[in-house]
C-alpha cells in the first residue's frame, strides 16, 4: 500500500483564512462554516449530499497520520462508536479519510449549549435537575460499558443540553474520541499512545492518571467529580499546574459538597454518592452505571417526596395521593415480578357460581305510608300553566272518570273468570316478615388457593476486563463471553468462572438480589512479576471540545 499523503494543516484559532471552509470531501460533505476547535482538531457545520442534511463534521487536526498506528485507532475507535444507539449519546452518521490524508467524522448537528456553558449562565444547579443530567448520562455510558468501552474523558464541555418539549435538559454525551476497549490486546496494538496524556485534568480518575488498566469505574470517578461541580459550581481539586491536579486527585480526599457549600443545603444522601463515586480505590466505588443509577433513583424520590417504584407496592389509603417521580424517557429498564401474595388480593368467584344472598332485614315488608311529594310538586307547576276555570273543570269531571274506568275493570275482570270456580277468600299477608327459606344444600363457595408467585429474576450483567472472556459454570459448561447478560433467580448463589487466553482464571461465588446486580471482574496477567506500563510524559493542559 502506498503510502498516505500528508493531511494539510488546519488554520490555528483567529486565522482569517481557513482552506476547509467551502470545500466538498468525499463529494458529499460541503463544509460551511466554523463551530469549534479543540485539542484533535476543528469541527465544522456541513451538508451531507445528496439528503441536504446538516451535519457536524469532525476534522482531526495535521500530525495524526505522522504516527504509524494512527490509521488503525482512528477507524477502530469510529466503528465501535457508529455501534452506540441511545437517545442520550450523539449519533454517528459516517466516518473516513479523504485521498489527501483529512481524517473526519461526521454527527447530529446538536443546537443546545453544553453543561459548562450552563453552569457558567446558572451557577450551582438544583439537586433534582443534577440527579436528572445524572441519569441520562448513566444510561448513556451503560450503553458503552456493555460495549466494552469507556469514555476517559467525560466533563462538562463533553455534555451537551438540548431542550425538547417539556424537557429543558435532555443530555447528550459527546466525544467518545479517547474511548479505549478494556480488552486483552498487547501494547502494540492498543489504540491509544504510550506517552500521551489522556483525559481532562480536573475529572481525571486515579488509576486513569497512572496508566493502571483503566476499566468503565474510572468514568464512575470522573461522574463523580461532575456531580460535585455541578452542586457546588466548582471542581473539587484546583492548581495552577495540571500536574498538581493530578496529585490531589491522587493523594487528597475532597472536601464534601455539603462542608464546601453549607448554603446550597445538600442533602446527605446526595452526598454520600457523590463521595463514594470518587473513592480513590475503585473497589469502593459503584461498580457499574445500574448500580449508580438504581442509588440516584432512590435519593430523587427522597427528594421528591414521591414513592419509588419498587416491586413489592405499599398499601395506599387514598389512591390519589402521592406522585412517582419518573426519569424522562428512557427509558425504562427490566421485566418486574409480583413479590404480593396472591392471598392478600380479594378473592373473585368463578363464573357461573355465586354467593348466597344475604337475608332480609326484618323490616322487609311492613307497610310503610310513604308520602307522596313529587306528585304535588308537579300539580302545582300544572296550577300554574292552567286557568282557575280549567283547574275547576278538572275537579269536576275527574272523579266521575275514575269510576267509570273502576266498573269496566271489575266487569271485565268477572266476565273472565269461570263460573264453576268457587270464590276463595284469600287472607291478607301477614304483616310479620317471612322466615327465611333454607337455602338447598348448595355446595359452598369454593376459594380457588391462590397461584404461588413467579420467582422474581435478577438481571446480572457481568464484566470483565479485559473483555471478550469465557464465562463458565460450576459444571464447566460455556455461558458465554464478557460483556454477558444472565437471568438468575432472585437470592441465589451465582457461582461461575471467568476464563481468557494469557490471564489468571477469576472463580466468583455471589449471591444476587434485587431487580440488576453487575460482576465486574479485573483479570491478571499469568506472567506474574510483569513491569507496569507507565505514561513517559503527559500534556500539561486541555482544550474544551464541543464535539
Amino acid at each position: 500500500m502506498a503510502a498516505p499523503q500528508a493531511a494539510p494543516d488546519l488554520p490555528e484559532k483567529g486565522a482569517e483564512a481557513d482552506p476547509l471552509l467551502g470545500r466538498v470531501l468525499n463529494d458529499r460533505y460541503t463544509i460551511v462554516s466554523a463551530v469549534g476547535h479543540g485539542g484533535m482538531g476543528r469541527v465544522y457545520k456541513a451538508l451531507q449530499a445528496p439528503l441536504d442534511r446538516v451535519v457536524a463534521l469532525k476534522v482531526l487536526g495535521a500530525g495524526h497520520d505522522r504516527d504509524p498506528n494512527f490509521y488503525k485507532r482512528f477507524f477502530l475507535e469510529a466503528s465501535v462508536t457508529a455501534k452506540l444507539t441511545h437517545p442520550n449519546t450523539i449519533t454517528l452518521y459516517d466516518y473516513g479519510r479523504t485521498e489527501d490524508g483529512v481524517f473526519f467524522i461526521a454527527m447530529e448537528y446538536l443546537n443546545g449549549r453544553t453543561l459548562s456553558q450552563a453552569m457558567q449562565a446558572d451557577g450551582p444547579l438544583a439537586q433534582e435537575r443534577v440527579i436528572h443530567i445524572a441519569q441520562q448520562i448513566c444510561r448513556s455510558l451503560r450503553e458503552a460499558h456493555a460495549l466494552g468501552i469507556i469514555h476517559r474523558d467525560l466533563k462538562p464541555a463533553n455534555v451537551m443540553l438540548l431542550t425538547q418539549q417539556d424537557d429543558h435538559d435532555f443530555v447528550k454525551v459527546l466525544d467518545f474520541g479517547l474511548v479505549k476497549f478494556f480488552s486483552g490486546e498487547t501494547t502494540e496494538s492498543d489504540i491509544t499512545n504510550a506517552g500521551t496524556f489522556m483525559g481532562s485534568p480536573h475529572y481525571i480518575a486515579p488509576e486513569q492518571a497512572r496508566n493502571r488498566s483503566p476499566d468503565q469505574r474510572c468514568d464512575i470517578y470522573s461522574l463523580g467529580v461532575l456531580l460535585y461541580h455541578m452542586l457546588t459550581g466548582r471542581v473539587p481539586f484546583t492548581a495552577t499546574a495540571p500536574v498538581d491536579i493530578i496529585l490531589k486527585h491522587l493523594h487528597d480526599a475532597p472536601v464534601p459538597p455539603a462542608e464546601a457549600r453549607p448554603d446550597l443545603k445538600i442533602v446527605p444522601e446526595l452526598q454520600e454518592v457523590v463521595l463514594r463515586c470518587m473513592a480513590k480505590d475503585r473497589d469502593g466505588r459503584f461498580q457499574s452505571m445500574d448500580e449508580l443509577l438504581g442509588q440516584l433513583k432512590a435519593v430523587r424520590s427522597r427528594l421528591t417526596g414521591a414513592t419509588p417504584q419498587t416491586s413489592t407496592p405499599e398499601p395506599r389509603a387514598n389512591a390519589s395521593s402521592g406522585a412517582i417521580a419518573q426519569t424522562p424517557p428512557t427509558p425504562p429498564p427490566g421485566l418486574r415480578t409480583p413479590s404480593q401474595p396472591m392471598s392478600a388480593l380479594r378473592a373473585t368467584p368463578p363464573r357461573g357460581m355465586s354467593r348466597p344472598p344475604p337475608p332480609p332485614p326484618a323490616d322487609a315488608f311492613a307497610e310503610q305510608a310513604t308520602p307522596i311529594r313529587r306528585p304535588t310538586t308537579a300539580l302545582a307547576a300544572w296550577r300554574q300553566v292552567l286557568s282557575p276555570t280549567m283547574v275547576a273543570a278538572l275537579k269536576v269531571g275527574v272523579a266521575p272518570a275514575l269510576i267509570l274506568v273502576a266498573g269496566i275493570g271489575a266487569a271485565a275482570y268477572v266476565l273472565r273468570a269461570p263460573l264453576h270456580v268457587p270464590v276463595v277468600h284469600v287472607p291478607p299477608p301477614s304483616l310479620q316478615p317471612r322466615p327465611s327459606v333454607a337455602a338447598p344444600a348448595a355446595s359452598p363457595v369454593v376459594t380457588i388457593p391462590p397461584a404461588p408467585p413467579a420467582p422474581s429474576v435478577t438481571f446480572v450483567t457481568v464484566t470483565s476486563a479485559p473483555s471478550g472472556a469465557e464465562v463458565r459454570d460450576t459444571n464447566g459448561d460455556l455461558l458465554g463471553r464478557t460483556p454477558l447478560h444472565l437471568r438468575v433467580p432472585s437470592g441465589r448463589i451465582l457461582q461461575i468462572t471467568v476464563r481468557r487466553d494469557g490471564y489468571r482464571p477469576v472463580s466468583l461465588s455471589r449471591k444476587v438480589e434485587g431487580e440488576h446486580a453487575a460482576v465486574s471482574v479485573t483479570m491478571r496477567s499469568a506472567k506474574s512479576g510483569a513491569p507496569e506500563s507507565r505514561p513517559q510524559k503527559r500534556s500539561t493542559g486541555y482544550k474544551d471540545d464541543p464535539y
